[in-house]
């Protein structure tokens, strides 16, 4: 029940989905930009005096910006899918997976799932980053040959 409503779900609003996922990231980069204003304008105010010079005193920074945000959030998204829905991630991606590498989403795909988790943690990340963190992280469990196929497919998704 709970794949086949999720899958009608993802086939009927195919086309609204990537729009609300980005509507909702730039909401959230939206979120995050104001609060940095207004944690400038406290840094600024908790500036402190020392022989004639500022020093301010500036939180730490955030180590994702509005890409990684939104990478992390697709990564983060397309591991859900590799968990909960196996089949439908090989549905969705089609002739570009062969048999032993869907064989193995299938048998693995919970720890498959958990190194994408891992992946989307890093800073920094473009699709090449993503792909190849993926391939080496995914070696010891599916080897060299299927690490790299389904390392590509997932950073195609998401990215």
């Amino acid at each position: 029940m709970k794949k086949s409503m999720i899958r009608n779900f993802v086939t009927k609003s195919a086309g609204l989905l990537p729009a609300f996922v980005l509507a909702s990231f730039v909401a959230l980069g939206s979120a995050t930009f104001a609060e940095a204003q207004s944690k400038n304008v406290e840094a600024s105010l908790n500036s402190q005096v020392f022989s004639g010079t500022l020093i301010p005193r500036v939180s730490s920074p955030q180590p994702y910006g509005l890409k990684g945000t939104i990478t992390k959030g697709a990564l983060k998204g397309v591991s859900w899918v590799i968990r909960e829905t196996p089949d439908m991630f090989i549905d969705l991606a089609g002739n570009t997976l062969d048999d032993a590498a869907r064989l193995a989403i299938k048998k693995r795909g919970g720890v498959i799932a958990d190194k994408v988790d891992e992946v989307a943690e890093l800073p920094d990340l473009t699709h090449h980053v993503v792909k190849e963190k993926l391939t080496y992280a995914l070696r010891p469990i599916v080897g060299n040959d299927l690490s790299l196929m389904i390392a590509d497919v997932i950073a195609w998704m998401a990215l």
